[in-house]
C-alpha cells in the first residue's frame, strides 16, 4: 500500500490542464507537477514512506533531472574512451 504522502501528490502531464490546477495550489497537501518521466514516477514510488512531501518532490526531481542523458553523446564519448585504452 502507498504511502499517504503519494496520494497528496496530484500527477498532471497534460501541459493544457495545468491552468485548470493552477487555483488549488494554495490548498494544503496539493503538488502540481509537469513534465513527470519514468524516473521521477518511480523514485516518488519507492520513497513514498518519506514523511516530508515537498523533500520527497524535491529530491525525486533532482534525481530524476540527473537521470536525463542524450544517449548520442553518452555512446560516443564511450566509445572514445575505449579507444583511448
Amino acid at each position: 500500500m502507498l504511502s499517504s504522502a503519494l496520494f497528496k501528490i496530484f500527477f498532471v502531464e497534460v501541459r493544457g490542464f495545468i491552468c485548470k490546477f493552477v487555483r488549488f495550489l494554495s490548498r494544503p497537501h496539493f503538488h502540481l507537477l509537469s513534465g513527470l518521466n519514468l524516473p521521477l514516477i518511480i523514485d516518488l514510488l519507492i520513497s513514498a514512506a518519506e514523511d516530508d512531501t515537498e523533500k520527497l518532490i524535491t529530491e525525486a526531481l533532482t534525481n530524476a533531472k540527473e537521470s536525463i542523458q542524450y544517449c548520442n553523446q553518452t555512446i560516443a564519448s564511450a566509445m572514445t574512451m575505449d579507444k583511448d585504452f
